[in-house]
């Protein structure tokens, strides 16, 4: 569309030509009329092939930029701003003095005014978009106590618990879903694996009921960190620069986040502190299952998931049975309560 634009205005420009030149430099071997068509589909042609030309590089140059600016974070955007609007700033204060020294020589100041203009243009857009301060700390005054948001990871999105719990009110921000996070997600819906894609859909179901819920604030994020190739890597330093906790399953990111100074919300921790407690000697109703490892075992589970073994409840599968608590055993994978039947 862009180049097609182009190449019209470029045509039209170029056809005006054409009139203005048989009107005021006829050639003398040809009447007027004819100089004037033949001038206007000569010069239409040109302008048809170098609008074209024209418009494609436009057009090319356009999705350059636009393909560059995806892929900086929006701190360095206003940066880069910021810099390059400092540096023109100083350049007009530069500028009158350069006018003054060169006025001797021809043509020389306004060369070098606009010489002037973009080398200080240019050192402050760079200069400014590779800092390692802070420019939008001057817009608004934060409070350092205060998260900016909760960044979801794709373990905590797919596992879908996150939905439940944000309707509860537990999690107070914005929920910031990154744009490589929605990638991610995607690419596994498409995966031609049965599980993996039925895990990604599943993930992106759980983003549109977060979306739908109106007591929730989400939103996505495009800040992207192309020098890092590692989404692990990006979540960590997205979370560094926003100031916000990151919300994942994700035990070792969970880890690496923590050492980085991240506050970091693990749902499977949340799980594990909200499982009730049990005490030797307390009494409870289990539904025996199945059998278990040991001779006479059976096993049954609490509505959280915890295993619940029972001694001597191997011939009492299918039943539901009160039974007493002998001890609890807390190992890596989750919670084991001893029990036997109550008499």
């Amino acid at each position: 569309m862009l180049t097609e634009a182009i190449r019209l205005v470029v045509t039209i420009i170029f056809s005006i030509s054409g009139v203005y030149l048989a009107r005021n430099y006829p050639p003398g071997y040809v009447s007027s009329n004819i100089a004037l068509i033949l001038l206007i589909i000569i010069f239409t042609g040109l302008g048809y092939v170098i609008g074209g030309a024209v418009g494609r590089a436009a057009t090319r140059s356009v999705r350059w930029i636009d393909d560059k600016t995806r892929k900086i974070s929006s701190q360095e955007l206003l940066n880069g701003v910021a810099g390059l609007v400092i540096g023109l700033v100083i350049a007009a204060l530069v500028a009158k003095p350069v006018e003054s020294v060169l006025k001797p020589i021809k043509f020389a100041p306004a060369y070098g005014i606009i010489l002037v203009y973009l080398i200080l243009g240019y050192l402050g857009l760079t200069l400014f978009t590779n800092r390692r301060f802070n420019f939008g700390k001057l817009v608004y005054e934060e409070d350092p106590g205060k998260a900016k948001g909760n960044v979801l990871d794709t373990s905590v999105i797919i596992d879908g618990r996150i939905s439940d719990l944000a309707k509860t009110g537990f999690i107070q921000g914005s929920m910031l879903i990154p744009r490589f996070v929605l990638g991610e997600l995607q690419m596994i819906a498409d995966s031609a694996d049965d599980l993996r894609r039925a895990k990604g859909r599943r993930g992106l179901d759980i983003l549109q009921d977060l979306q739908k819920q109106k007591n929730i604030n989400v939103q996505l994020i495009n800040d992207d960190y192309p020098t890092l190739h590692e989404i692990d890597d990006k979540l960590v330093k997205l979370c560094k620069d926003t100031k916000a906790n990151l919300v994942t399953n994700d035990y070792n990111l969970s880890k690496v986040a923590t050492l980085e100074g991240i506050k970091t919300l693990n749902l499977n921790d949340l799980t594990m502190a909200l499982k009730p407690v049990v005490i030797p000697g307390e009494s409870f109703t289990i539904a025996i299952i199945k059998a278990g490892k040991e001779k006479d075992q059976g096993v049954g589970y609490l509505d959280d998931g915890t295993m619940i073994v029972i001694q001597g409840g191997k011939k009492l599968i299918g039943k539901t049975v009160d039974v007493e608590v002998n001890s609890v055993l807390q190992t890596s994978a989750g919670k084991l309560i001893f029990t036997k039947p109550k008499k």
